[in-house]
């Protein structure tokens, strides 16, 4: 740390001290303020309350009834004469620096009136127009009034009812504080109070900031010699440091040729175990799905053989060995997939389109429109073999998955650019769930009750894909049909 930063440091908590100190003080005569309020509002609240009772109100009732004019000459009147001595005592009594007044209120014409006041001027009948709220509000109770803005000044109020014998409130007695004067009194006391503050703290904050400063300076001559001892220091552990270097890189090489070796081994462990997984699975549901044809074929034998009949059971052992053969050719796509050696050749996709359509043409009620544009059936370089498969099973699965349909459509439309070909196979038949759709590519997946297959199609699309490098997506909303988008990268 440089002597200059050392010396930031400093004024900053000297300026943090001072800071502290300006605030404390600023609390302490806000709170100060906010005592003393409450202290006069207090004052004038028992004030008003104990003077309340002690003002006749007989005389008052009287002077208000006979005097009902604004600017009456009410002093010569016996009862005004007699309250304003009383209101003259009541302020004298409780040390008050503003007068003592009474109102009334006139609810017709919603003011108040002033009748009698403890000040040597009568303000008999004057209208109090910008008086606070509180005074309506808390007419029957009294109440304090927080600092308020009047035509006269600004105030601190406590107010207590005149009440009649019946209990009935005819007028308020109200005592002031002036604001103004409040605040200068506060103001004062600030004043000495941050004299106090500074004459004691101050002298400590100088004597502490010079001790500081010299410390400091002390510390950074200390600090220069070190730094002198340091270098040698220094340059005798570079010496060692450059010796070292080439065994710290030597073993990070040896680190980083561990971890890489480590992680294939994990990788390949990985790849391990999903494999024998999957062929488990493969194993265990193709056993599955041929022993359901074989039983069939061996149930319609015995049934043939007691019967002693050819039909209709000769059909129906047709139908089964066909399915199983079909089945059986399923399976075995699967084993030529994984294992073949991809050979890279001339292929027409439309040729393949058309031959796939020649196969399916037996079915009924199936309409397939193949590459209506003609820029589409450009040759392209791929893998015949696995792209016939591709093909088959992505029209079948359009076709085979939507048998509830009275007329099934497959579109199939290809486009190629100059570093792919997209294939976009879609129909018009029941759709596919999203938690349906996310599983479609699953080996032996079936995605609803009425499809035919053993649920390997999507899963040899899939794996095709794959192995010749491209991407395949599947769209589809229950209802609305499925679209299944192969793009596969051009073989130069």
């Amino acid at each position: 740390m440089t002597s200059t930063t050392r010396f930031r440091i400093l004024w900053i908590i000297l300026l943090l001290v001072v800071g502290s100190i300006t605030y404390l003080i600023s609390f302490s005569y806000y709170q100060s303020i906010q005592l003393s309020k409450e202290r006069v509002l207090a004052k004038l609240k028992a004030a008003t309350c104990t003077a309340s009772l002690y003002v006749d109100i007989d005389k008052h009732k009287k002077l208000t009834q006979q005097w009902a004019k604004k600017n009456d000459t009410v002093e010569c009147s016996e009862e005004y004469t007699f309250l304003q001595e009383q209101l003259v005592q009541i302020k004298k009594v409780n040390d008050l620096s503003a007068p003592v007044y009474s109102l009334v209120y006139d609810s017709n014409f919603h003011l108040f009136q002033f009748i009698v006041t403890s000040s040597a001027t009568p303000r008999f009948r004057h209208d109090y127009i910008h008086f606070p709220e509180e005074l309506v509000r808390h007419f029957q109770e009294g109440a304090v009034i927080d600092t308020y803005e009047s035509e006269s000044g600004t105030w601190l109020s406590a107010f207590a009812p005149l009440k009649d014998s019946s209990g009935k409130a005819i007028g308020l007695l109200v005592a002031d504080e002036d604001f103004s004067s409040f605040i200068s009194r506060a103001d004062g006391q600030l004043i000495k109070q941050s004299g106090i503050a500074l004459a004691t703290v101050l002298p400590f904050v100088l004597i502490l900031f010079f001790y500081t400063r010299n410390f400091l300076k002390q510390q950074e001559r200390t600090e220069r010699n070190l730094q002198k001892q340091q270098v040698a220091i220094i340059n005798q552990s570079n010496i060692i440091k450059n010796q070292n270097q080439s065994l710290i890189k030597k073993n990070k090489e040896i680190e980083i040729n561990n971890a890489n070796l480590d992680n294939r081994v994990k990788e390949r462990t990985k790849e391990l175990n999903e494999r024998t997984q999957e062929l488990e699975t493969f194993l265990y549901r193709s056993s599955h799905d041929i022993r359901g044809p074989l039983a069939s074929l061996m149930g319609l034998t015995k049934l043939q053989l007691i019967e002693k009949k050819v039909e209709p059971y000769a059909s129906l052992i047709n139908q089964s060995t066909l399915l199983m053969a079909e089945r059986i050719k399923s399976l075995s796509e699967v084993y030529q997939i994984k294992t073949k050696k991809i050979e890279a050749t001339k292929i027409n996709v439309c040729a393949l389109l058309t031959d796939v359509d020649r196969k399916i043409l037996k079915e009924p009620k199936v309409n397939i429109i193949i590459c209506e544009d003609f820029d589409s059936c450009k040759e392209v370089t791929s893998d015949e073999e696995l792209m016939k498969i591709l093909m088959k099973e992505a029209v079948h699965n359009a076709v085979y998955h939507n048998r509830n349909q009275k007329e099934t459509h497959v579109w199939i439309r290809t486009e190629q650019t100059s570093e792919s070909i997209n294939i976009e196979i879609s129909d018009n038949g029941i759709g596919m769930e999203e938690t349906v759709r996310d599983r479609a590519f699953e080996m032996f997946f079936r995605g609803n009750e009425i499809s035919q297959g053993i649920g390997l199609g999507l899963f040899k699309i899939k794996m095709i894909v794959d192995r010749l490098k491209g991407k395949a997506t599947l769209l589809s909303q229950k209802g609305e049909g499925c679209s299944l988008t192969i793009t596969l990268p051009l073989f130069n």
